[in-house]
């Protein structure tokens, strides 16, 4: 009896630290945030259904019907390493600030359109501005405080036939802001400035973040800088 009783122990203490073993490891998992989290407690199909869904009710209700659009991004952003992340359509719907017109990009355009996403999987870490014209690849800002109205169009600086872009850059929390300024490169964007803007001694007019980056020539601009209590205007030369 004894012997039975002691077995039946050892086999009970074995299936306990068999299970806190396995805890702890999809704990560790999940807690290192460089690497992909893959939802593994659902099935990958229904999670596909899901995305789909989401998808569909951002291209209809929130892009007032442009599937198209959706599905480019989709298909150039949503990669199977990454996991497939889904949202709530009330998280979605409460989270869109709209659509905001913009000057062509494009030098050959006259108008185009911006809106941001969330991230489009596990491996974004932030929000895109993204465009109606299929043409403009997403610009990632690995910032979740993204907002149409901090998005401008610049003239076209290299004079390559596409204009400049620029984003008020947020951290969300912090007193310090920045400008940043991108030029597609290699059907990407590609950051070619910075400054900064110390919102305690000075917050920009953000219907005016054109105005603090100015051309000067061909591949050459100035742009607005305010720390330390005081503006500069730094000179960019771009290569």
């Amino acid at each position: 009896m004894p012997k039975l009783f002691f077995a039946a122990l050892l086999l009970m203490i074995i299936a306990l630290s068999f299970k806190a073993h396995t805890w702890n490891r999809d704990d560790a998992i999940s807690s290192v945030a460089a690497r992909p989290r893959v939802q593994h407690d659902r099935n990958t199909d229904t999670l596909k259904n899901v995305l789909k869904q989401n998808l569909d009710f951002f291209a209809k209700r929130l892009l007032k019907g442009h599937k198209g659009v959706i599905q480019n991004y989709a298909r150039k952003y949503q990669k199977n390493t990454c996991g497939i992340l889904t949202y709530q359509d009330s998280s979605l719907k409460a989270n869109f600030e709209g659509v905001k017109a913009i000057k062509g990009i494009f030098i050959n355009k006259k108008a185009d359109t911006v809106f941001v996403m969330p991230p489009f999987n596990y491996c974004d870490d932030g929000e895109s501005y993204c465009f109606y014209n299929k043409a403009l690849p997403r610009l990632y800002t690995g910032s979740y405080c993204c907002h149409p109205a901090n998005f401008f169009v610049l003239p076209d600086i290299d004079e390559d036939g596409v204009r400049e872009i620029g984003i008020y850059y947020s951290s969300c929390a912090s007193r310090f802001k920045a400008l940043k300024i991108y030029s597609m490169k290699g059907g990407r964007w590609k950051e070619i400035a910075s400054s900064t803007f110390d919102i305690d001694m000075k917050d920009p007019d953000k219907t005016q973040f054109d105005t603090l980056v100015r051309k000067i020539s061909k591949g050459k601009f100035k742009i607005c800088d305010f720390a330390n209590g005081k503006t500069e205007w730094n000179t960019v030369v771009m290569r």
